[in-house]
């Protein structure tokens, strides 16, 4: 609703804004209370679960996250290195998704960005596509 919360890696809230911080991870969630000074309170207990797991897979490839959107359970998306709009449908591998997500990337030249839809990924069709954004 307009609002930008700063919340600590343990779930508080530290500072509430109209203005995007910057330079941090933005969070997209649906059914979240924020009370600065509070604990942040999800009505559904799967979203920090799913964040931490995007977190921690990007970590361990080495690609950095600019914002995650898990407002949808069945349409994840996650922007990545500020060039990729990523689609990873649902929560499932979603560490197998990142790992392939990785390898597209490095076959990207630095300089293209697009969307690269990961959503139908499974260990049995292990393909994603990308499309570049054109100017």
């Amino acid at each position: 609703n307009g609002r930008f919360y700063t919340v600590s890696g343990s779930g508080w809230v530290l500072k509430e804004t109209s203005e995007k911080p910057q330079n941090l991870v933005e969070i997209v969630v649906s059914d979240a209370e924020c009370e600065v000074g509070g604990e942040i309170t999800f009505t559904d207990d799967r979203p920090p679960d799913i964040i931490d797991e995007i977190l921690n897979s990007l970590s361990e490839v080495g690609l950095t996250a600019n914002q995650i959107d898990v407002s949808d359970k069945i349409a994840i998306s996650v922007k990545v290195e500020g060039r990729f709009n990523v689609y990873l449908g649902t929560s499932n591998n979603i560490y197998e998704k990142i790992r392939h997500l990785n390898g597209m990337i490095e076959s990207i030249a630095p300089e293209k960005s697009g969307d690269i839809n990961l959503s139908m990924w499974t260990s049995s069709n292990t393909k994603g596509t990308f499309i570049e954004k054109t100017e």
